[in-house]
């Protein structure tokens, strides 16, 4: 459903009324009443929809959210989630680093990211990023 919604509206460019801002939150409605769980890796509403862990993958997300977000995750009700664990890489954990507000340096990003590779306990933190917080990331360079 949310796949054929955003579709018409975006690749036939559609005359609607939908509301792609609601189609996370009726996925979990319908989720609820048919007790039909949506896998995770679901376009659009799945809860890997929008997460972001591996090296050049998140860094290039970083760069350039629409490389890998042709739809960005506000207009269909969602967020960008960015995990940290044993695939970040420098830019991943320089920017961890920039959410705690420690100052980025590529040295010391580069001994976070060995500490978390050396843990080997896969995804350590999901972040699900405020619109404040993910604009200053992306335009901080």
């Amino acid at each position: 459903m949310a796949e054929t919604a955003v579709a018409l509206t975006y690749l036939y460019k559609s005359p609607n009324d939908f509301r792609l801002d609601m189609l996370v939150d009726l996925s979990r409605i319908i989720e609820q009443y048919t007790t039909i769980i949506p896998y995770d890796s679901k376009p659009i509403v799945g809860s890997s929809a929008y997460k972001h862990k591996a090296g050049t993958h998140l860094a290039a997300i970083l760069r350039n959210p629409a490389a890998y977000e042709p739809i960005p995750p506000r207009v269909v009700g969602n967020r960008r989630k960015i995990v940290f664990g044993e695939l970040a890489g420098k830019t991943g954990a320089a920017y961890l680093m920039s959410i705690l507000g420690l100052e980025k340096d590529d040295k010391q990003a580069k001994k976070v990211s060995v500490g978390l590779k050396n843990l080997r306990m896969g995804d350590l933190l999901e972040i699900p990023l405020a619109d404040s917080l993910e604009k200053k990331i992306i335009n901080d360079k």
